[in-house]
This record gives structure tokens, C-alpha cells and sequence, in this order.
């Protein structure tokens, strides 16, 4: 049997129960919308302190990219569909999103998760309409480009959300808030949770992985991953390497001390005029965008976060070099030259 080959897709700081929500946004509900949803992906995290890394296959990804087209090309009314959904959706989440309300139950998580699950599936629809090249209508494009804009700032606050609501509905269990999917959290809001459960969900916290929706220990992956004929793509790094080649998203050059920044734990260690260093950039990286001196991150096209923030802020930015926060170490002395799209390593740590 042929492998199946998973890359590497993004690099977020996510609960699991976020992880649940975008695997069902990904696959279930995006086949609802466009009879298509994705058939492999691979959700790894390796420890307490590591963030989560989504694998996907690049197949899937080809095939509703075209799917989505065809469907654009066949039926003139299927974007002003979407985007009607989308802004019914829309409509419930943001008073989460944009006027402060908090879950208040566990009723109240179930219907907010099942909106945002359909709000995802339809984000994902709408970033490939505004990256593909068909024509799209004046009012659609308008429609689609704020739409995007919502997206990228919102998303992951549905992590946060939930993450808030827990600790403030379990308090005894707040070292677990990361590592419980929704069913579990609904059963122990129904004081239905075992104690062998609770012993996993304790022991999820060594690492673990999700792999097609089936939650694995850490140390099973590969063997999941060989019975299901995949492996997973791995980007080489040399050792004496010394330029990091990326794309441009905002022109600029400074030197800094580079600083590697996955989750929001970190951000301590981030000190003024540093370079930020991360897989991307999400709303909640604002308080050290605006300190540091340059953004350099593995992913990204020029509407992703980090692009759009450093040509608010008129910071140097570099975007989609892949290797970046595996090349570099906290302390390396760096040359961000966005003029060119390149990272030069100057001195390691």
C-alpha cells in the first residue's frame, strides 16, 4: 500500500476541546455545505508545555479547493449562500465575540460549539473563495473580504471562551481545561465523569494526538499512523544554516535578538525590541507585537494575521519560511531584512 503523506498545516496554542471542534468543522459540517470534508488529519501535542501541531493531508486540501470552485463556477447564487449563512452564524457568536458575554452553562456551550463548529466549515469555504482567481461579484467580494477579516480575528476566541467558561464552572478541575473534549465536559457538568476517565484525561497532559477524531497516547502515533498507511512529512533543517528564506509581508530591516514564542505562556520572556519568532501570530499576540521589533513566522500568506498587524504596526515582517522556529533559538542574533524576504542568522546563542 502507497503512504499517504501528512504536512504540517499550523501550530496553535489549543485546548483540546478546540481541537474536537475544528476536526467536526473540517469534516462533517464542511461536507454539509459542499458534499466534501477532510479524511485525514492528525492533531499532536507533545507535552504540558508544547502547542498543538494540525497535520493534514495535502489531497484533501486539493480536492475541496476544487470541489469549492466547481460549486462557485456551477452556481452563481452558492457564494451569496454562504455568506448569508455565514452572517446568520455570525450573528449568534459575536455577542461572545464582540460584546463580552460569557457561557453561562453547559446548555449554553453545547449550542454556542455548534455554531462555531458551522462557522469554521464556513471560514474554510471563504478563505479559498478569497484566495482563488475566479471573478466574483462586487457586493460578494465586499461580503467575502469582511467575512475573512472576522475569521482571522476571531476564530480561536472560541478557545479562550471555553477555556474561561470551565475554569469558572470546575474550578477543581482547571489543570485538566486543556485536555477535556466537549462530551467529557458535558458529562462531568452531569456528574457522569468516572474516575478511569478523569486517570486519561490527567494522563493527556504527557502528550497525546488525535488521529481521525480517535484520541491516542503520545507514545502510539506511529504505530496509528503505519496501520493507516500515513507518515508525516518532515522539514529538514541544516545545522550550519545560516539565511532563512521566507516571503515579504511588510518591507523594513532591523537586527535583534530572535525569541521563539509558541504559546501564550511564553510571552514573559518576550522583553522590547526583541524579534518575535512564531509558527503565526493570533490576536492575543498583540501586547508583544507592538513591543517587538520584527515578526518572522513559519506560516502564512499576505492576509494572514501577522501580515495584516505588521503593516499596521510598520514593523519588518517575513511570513511562510516553514523552518523558522525550528532554525532559530531563543537569544540568536538576527538580521530581519524584509526587503528581501530573508532572515539572517548574524551570532547563535
Amino acid at each position: 500500500m502507497k503512504k499517504k503523506i501528512l504536512k504540517k498545516a499550523f501550530t496553535r496554542d489549543l485546548s483540546l476541546y478546540f481541537c474536537c471542534i475544528w476536526h467536526k468543522a473540517s469534516t462533517d459540517k464542511l461536507k454539509g455545505f459542499i458534499n466534501d470534508g477532510r479524511k485525514n488529519l492528525l492533531y499532536i501535542k507533545k507535552n504540558n508545555y508544547s502547542p498543538v501541531d494540525v497535520w493534514q493531508d495535502p489531497n484533501d486540501s486539493t480536492r475541496i479547493i476544487d470541489r469549492i470552485i466547481n460549486l462557485i463556477k456551477k452556481d452563481e447564487k452558492f457564494i451569496k449562500n454562504i455568506m448569508a449563512i455565514s452572517e446568520n452564524e455570525w450573528n449568534f457568536l459575536s455577542r461572545y465575540f464582540l460584546k463580552n458575554e460569557e457561557i453561562k452553562n453547559t446548555n449554553e456551550l453545547k449550542k454556542f460549539s455548534k455554531h462555531l463548529e458551522k462557522w469554521i466549515a464556513l471560514m474554510m469555504i471563504n478563505f479559498v473563495i478569497t484566495d482563488s482567481r475566479e471573478k466574483i461579484r462586487a457586493n460578494n467580494k465586499i461580503a467575502v473580504n469582511t467575512y475573512r477579516k472576522k475569521a482571522q480575528e476571531f476564530v480561536y476566541s472560541g478557545n479562550e471562551l471555553f477555556v474561561n467558561f470551565f475554569n469558572k464552572a470546575f474550578p477543581k478541575y482547571k489543570k485538566i481545561s486543556t485536555y477535556i473534549t466537549p462530551r467529557e465536559a458535558f458529562l462531568l457538568s452531569d456528574n457522569k465523569l468516572c474516575a478511569a476517565t478523569l486517570k486519561k484525561i490527567n494522563k493527556r497532559k504527557n502528550g497525546y494526538a488525535m488521529l481521525n477524531g480517535k484520541l491516542l497516547d503520545y507514545d502510539q502515533i506511529n504505530i496509528q499512523l503505519n496501520k493507516k498507511g500515513l507518515i508525516l512529512e518532515k522539514e529538514a533543517v541544516k545545522s550550519d544554516l545560516k539565511i532563512i528564506k521566507g516571503n515579504i509581508a511588510n518591507k523594513g530591516k532591523v537586527k535583534g535578538t530572535a525569541k521563539i514564542v509558541m504559546i501564550r505562556k511564553e510571552f514573559d520572556k518576550f522583553k522590547k525590541g526583541d524579534v518575535l519568532v512564531a509558527s503565526m501570530t493570533t490576536p492575543e499576540y498583540l501586547p508583544i507585537m507592538k513591543i517587538a521589533s520584527a515578526f518572522v513566522t513559519d506560516e502564512g500568506g499576505i492576509m494572514c494575521h501577522a501580515a495584516i498587524v505588521s503593516r499596521e504596526l510598520k514593523k519588518p515582517c517575513v511570513i511562510g519560511t516553514k523552518i523558522a522556529t525550528q532554525a532559530l533559538k531563543d537569544g540568536d542574533k538576527v538580521e530581519v531584512d524584509a526587503n528581501k524576504g530573508i532572515v539572517k542568522i548574524i551570532k547563535k546563542a
